[in-house]
């Protein structure tokens, strides 16, 4: 399923703006950003292409992975959480697609909410990080 929002990148140091930008959010919980999705069959297609393991740090691995993309899209994306400082939502969910020799990400899928209130909440802070990343937001 397709997420209803959007961060468009170009390249790896379009992503480190918005990670930037999710760990000094004053709407997030600090340190609470952590990759919660992908990172198991990242570590199975590292193995399976000789690769050492995945680097711990989210940029180090963000940058192993820009500098050498996968062969295969083995997971095909990770997720990134990170607690919200005033719920609803509790979280705040993204996906990167994972770089390959064929494809690189052009954009960081953003979750929406089917609440209202929710997903205008979402939207606030999603549009705050926009604006503090210098990144597009657009709705899909």
């Amino acid at each position: 399923m397709e997420a209803p929002f959007r961060f468009a990148i170009q390249n790896l140091q379009d992503l480190e703006k918005l990670l930037a930008a999710l760990e000094a959010s004053p709407d997030l919980v600090p340190g609470s950003l952590s990759l919660t999705e992908g990172m198991d069959l990242l570590t199975e297609q590292f193995a399976a292409e000789g690769r050492l393991r995945p680097p711990r740090s989210m940029l180090g691995l963000f940058r192993v992975l820009w500098r050498r993309p996968l062969q295969a899209q083995r997971p095909r994306f990770l997720r990134l959480q990170a607690q919200v400082l005033v719920p609803p939502p509790p979280m705040l969910s993204l996906r990167v697609d994972v770089p390959t020799v064929d494809a690189f990400p052009r954009w960081i899928d953003a979750e929406g909410s089917r609440g209202p209130a929710e997903l205008a909440h979402l939207l606030d802070i999603y549009r705050r990080l926009s604006q503090v990343s210098q990144l597009p937001f657009i709705a899909v």
